[in-house]
């Protein structure tokens, strides 16, 4: 990561061919395009943290251009390059240039979920019915495709029940996964930064990570109210609350990173702390998250440090 993130930064051309043969990769490789996507906002990140908004600015729009460009040659539409600039590039862009400017991996983080709450209020606002609307393009455009490719539907019924559970939750998952991606491709920004300029520098600013009292606040009241059976602001609360989780997951897993230093250098912990959330979704990410929530009353991390 080090080199790839040393070439990056020997010049305008190279970052901007960086960020889009990596998008284009993650293009490619459809079932890791989300993960994959990450390098790739990460290599505007690491401009704009290093170079300042403008120069990042400029990656941004040359790659959006090139990536326009293979488009319309290969494609005949610029549709990739306008779907990646605005779901990848421009937050990466954005959420650097707060970090640059206020040395805060918090505020960062904070920040993109406000984001995301904007996107799901706008959604809302924008359409009567948010879970109709994914349940018609369930029946209207999974099924057949499904149906098309040669799958055997055999219990419709439990089905139809099952899309429609999940278009309930699908505009807060949506919005959810994209503030993900938005502040993992800013942490791997960071950490290129730091291999480059302060080795071991991203590890205890992780380690330090507290989103706050005040947002820990904000995602209870959110909790109650998505419970309240409030109807409509019950299920705009309930996506709302989905993006607060993914943001809460992050303090959790910086409270198990630091905690796992602090008592054992054996990696084998982390990499069961991982193994748990992918294989255990959505249990783990609870945990984790009201983890991180309560973190910003009980303090884990000083709590538990090992006195000399």
């Amino acid at each position: 990561m080090g080199a790839l993130a040393a070439y990056i930064m020997r010049g305008r051309w190279q970052a901007i061919l960086s960020a889009v043969a990596l998008a284009l990769v993650s293009l490619m490789l459809m079932p890791l395009s989300w993960p994959l996507s990450f390098l790739s906002a990460a290599t505007v990140g690491l401009v704009t943290l290093i170079q300042g908004q403008r120069e990042g600015a400029l990656c941004l729009v040359g790659a959006s251009l090139l990536m326009g460009l293979l488009g319309m040659l290969f494609l005949q539409t610029p549709v990739p390059a306008i779907g990646f600039a605005l779901l990848v590039w421009f937050p990466a862009w954005f959420l650097a240039m707060v970090l640059g400017k206020t040395v805060s991996l918090s505020s960062s983080i904070l920040l993109s979920s406000v984001l995301g709450m904007i996107v799901i209020v706008a959604f809302f606002g924008a359409l009567e019915s948010p879970s109709e609307w994914w349940f018609t393009l369930y029946v209207d455009v999974l099924i057949p495709a499904l149906e098309k490719a040669g799958v055997v539907l055999e219990d419709k019924e439990a089905l139809m029940a099952a899309l429609q559970h999940s278009s309930q939750l699908m505009t807060g998952t949506v919005a959810a996964m994209w503030v993900a991606g938005a502040y993992l491709g800013l942490m791997l920004a960071r950490r290129w930064q730091a291999l480059l300029f302060n080795p071991g520098g991203f590890q205890k600013e992780f380690h330090e990570l507290r989103l706050g009292k005040a947002a820990a606040l904000f995602a209870l009241l959110v909790m109650g109210v998505s419970f309240s059976g409030l109807g409509v602001m019950s299920e705009v609360a309930l996506s709302l609350l989905q993006v607060m989780l993914m943001i809460f997951l992050l303090q959790g897993l910086a409270v198990g990173h630091a905690l796992i230093k602090v008592y054992t250098e054996n990696t084998a912990w982390l990499v069961a702390m991982y193994v748990m959330l992918i294989f255990v979704i959505p249990y783990a990410l609870m945990l984790y998250a009201v983890a991180g929530v309560a973190d910003n009353w009980i303090d884990f991390r000083q709590r538990f440090v090992k006195s000399d």
